[in-house]
């Protein structure tokens, strides 16, 4: 068995907005980001106008706090959230703070939450579909900062929408919220009665471009290709000069709208010039300072503050971001190396096995987000990308430039989240759900030629999940979902499917339904030469699994009668490679099992607790076992040998 400390990546600052949030005791201006943790906890940071910074920890229960409020009464306090279920008083002062729990369950909310000073509430809302069976619709939370409790919850009268990243006052007591993903909708609540209307706004440009507005001396609000809307009169005008291009906009100084990663549009004239490049910007985690100045935090914790008028760069600080990622992603590259990809991070790091030195890389794709799948094909490193679909080719054995190397290779037209990722040893193949949309993308590259394929939606309205390459029939083998990425669309079946696709036609050739009642259906691997070991969701409370067979000789529908219950305490379940030979999760340790004989071949390793973070994700590699724990891999070396 080998220890191995894992390295260190900086912590990812995304999707969270550089909100002010006051004054220092010597005049300078606040803000305040937070990244995300899986693991650890959430990091907050209250950053001043020159990068002077101080950091709070939180507790593993709050992932990241999307929403930042402060409270007019306690100027010194911030109120934050990034799910449903609490509240977190924060006194940036004393570096104290109190939790409030709200009884909803955990889901996550984003940074539109609205307070209204004069009652002392603030809405936010959310979708709670995270662990939950079926379709889930929206809710509307209140809660009383000076009650320090949840006040009323409200289940909005429609099916989408998930993330508020944006609201603004209306000016006559009430608020207006921005309901995204799919579509556009506005709320609008009155915290004196706590009633909601709402309404559906027609579809317009990229939504990402309506994550923040800013307001002209009219109290109007701009939404870029709609124009100025009065909250008052809920009516969109448009502008008298209106931007040469349209991009997110999240400043103004004076009749100067800035926005993008930074142009800025003159509202007398309608020119947008650029002024700046904010080196791993995102759309966020910018801002400006009353004075005009831009500060801004990167993805990686970069600070910039930045002269708009001449575009000279003022100050930068490298802020204390480092943390030990959560890694969802491992593979082997040789004897003596691996790879692995933080959650959420963009980034990747290599690890060395016998002199124990790890090294941080950097990013390894286009825009924020994950590697979700890493595969050593033919010597190279493919690593398939969230939110983008990307697949990336990385070369170990080169020097790191992206987007040199890593460099992409494939892009699913219309794919967010690499679903699954298989491969038959020269070509690779994924899938990609669409987001907010039903369906997939199917893409198939080829290391030898490069050349890459896509298919849209080969299941009608249908995820694909699962994938493992069939030899024998040259087939790719999956399962599906009927539900687009995050629950977030009604789906149009209820039912999903197992399918085989030709590999070389990229045609589904097979398709069987899954029984009536499950909502995820996953080939897991090889139980013998003619059968394969899946398992299914089912769409009941707590979401149980179950297992069942696919038969090659018979791909038919499965019946609800062959669903078979996992030995008692599994928490979880992957191939080791071998047909029929799985490793189990059973309490807190790891087994093999022989699936075909439904028998534990014994125990390879102990503890295995995800509670405690003694182990949280698993990853085979030939006939070894890599365990990642909070800060180090374990590495069981040919366990699976002889089984």
């Amino acid at each position: 068995m080998i220890k191995v400390p894992l390295p260190k990546t900086r912590a990812p600052l995304v999707n969270t907005p550089l909100t002010p949030v006051g004054r220092d005791a010597n005049g300078n201006e606040q803000f305040w980001i937070s990244s995300v943790s899986q693991l650890w906890g959430a990091m907050g940071l209250v950053v001043d106008e020159w990068g002077a910074c101080r950091k709070y920890s939180f507790r593993a229960e709050h992932k990241c706090f999307y929403s930042a409020i402060r409270d007019v009464d306690q100027p010194n306090v911030l109120w934050l959230a990034g799910s449903l279920d609490y509240w977190v008083r924060l006194d940036m002062q004393t570096g104290k703070w109190n939790e409030y729990a709200t009884g909803l369950p955990r889901t996550r909310t984003t940074s539109g939450a609205r307070y209204d000073a004069q009652t002392g509430k603030i809405l936010n809302v959310g979708k709670p579909y995270i662990g939950r069976a079926g379709y889930s619709k929206p809710v509307a939370t209140v809660f009383s900062i000076r009650e320090r409790k949840l006040v009323k919850t409200i289940e909005l009268p429609f099916d989408e929408g998930i993330f508020t990243w944006s609201s603004f006052p209306d000016g006559d007591g009430r608020h207006t919220l921005l309901l995204e993903w799919p579509g556009l909708r506005l709320l609008h609540w009155d915290p004196a009665t706590d009633e909601i209307e709402h309404t559906p706004l027609p579809p317009g440009p990229d939504p990402e471009l309506t994550h923040r507005q800013v307001s002209d001396d009219r109290g109007r609000w701009y939404f870029p290709e709609r124009g100025w809307y009065d909250p008052r009169t809920r009516q969109f005008e448009k502008p008298a000069c209106p931007p040469e291009q349209e991009l997110l906009w999240f400043g103004r100084h004076g009749d100067t709208i800035y926005g993008g990663k930074v142009s800025a549009w003159d509202t007398r004239t309608g020119k947008v010039t650029r002024k700046l490049t904010i080196p791993d910007g995102t759309p966020l985690g910018v801002n400006l300072t009353t004075t005009g100045k831009l500060v801004t935090v990167s993805m990686f914790g970069i600070f910039y503050r930045y002269d708009l008028a001449t575009g000279a760069l003022e100050a930068t600080r490298v802020l204390p971001t480092d943390e030990y990622g959560v890694n969802e992603a491992l593979c082997r590259i040789d004897k003596d190396r691996v790879i692995g990809a933080p959650y959420i991070s963009a980034q990747f790091w290599t690890l060395n096995l016998r002199t124990k030195q790890g090294e941080n890389h950097g990013r390894g794709q286009t825009v924020g987000g994950q590697i979700c799948h890493l595969k050593n094909v033919r010597g190279k490193i493919y690593m398939a990308a969230y939110v983008t679909g990307e697949l990336m080719e990385y070369d170990p054995d080169r020097p790191t430039n992206f987007p040199y190397n890593p460099r992409i290779v494939a892009a699913a037209p219309g794919g967010v989240r690499p679903n699954s990722l298989t491969t038959d040893g020269t070509r690779v193949f994924y899938t990609c759900n669409k987001g907010p949309e039903l369906g997939s993308v199917f893409t198939r590259y080829d290391t030898k030629t490069g050349r890459v394929e896509y298919r849209q939606d080969l299941l009608p309205a249908q995820a694909l999940h699962g994938l493992v390459y069939d030899k024998r029939s040259r087939s790719v083998v999956c399962g599906s979902t009927m539900h687009a990425d995050g629950k977030s669309r009604v789906p149009k079946s209820d039912r999903c499917f197992f399918a085989r696709i030709d590999a070389d036609e990229l045609v589904v050739k097979e398709c069987a339904p899954a029984p009536a009642g499950v909502e995820l259906a996953e080939v897991l691997g090889a139980l013998d030469a003619n059968r394969w070991l899946c398992r299914v969701t089912l769409n009941q409370p707590g979401l149980p699994v179950r297992w069942t067979v696919l038969e090659r000789d018979n791909f038919a529908g499965i019946e609800h009668a062959t669903l078979r219950e996992f030995p008692a305490q599994c928490h979880g379940i992957l191939s080791t490679g071998k047909p029929g030979k799985f490793l189990l999760n059973i309490s807190d340790r790891l087994e093999v099992w022989d699936m075909k004989r439904e028998i534990s071949l014994g125990t390879v390793f102990r503890p295995y607790d995800t509670a405690r973070i003694d182990g949280y994700h698993l990853f085979i590699e030939g006939d070894d076992l890599f365990v990642m724990r909070s800060r180090e891999l374990v590495v069981v070396e040919k366990c699976f040998k002889d089984i």
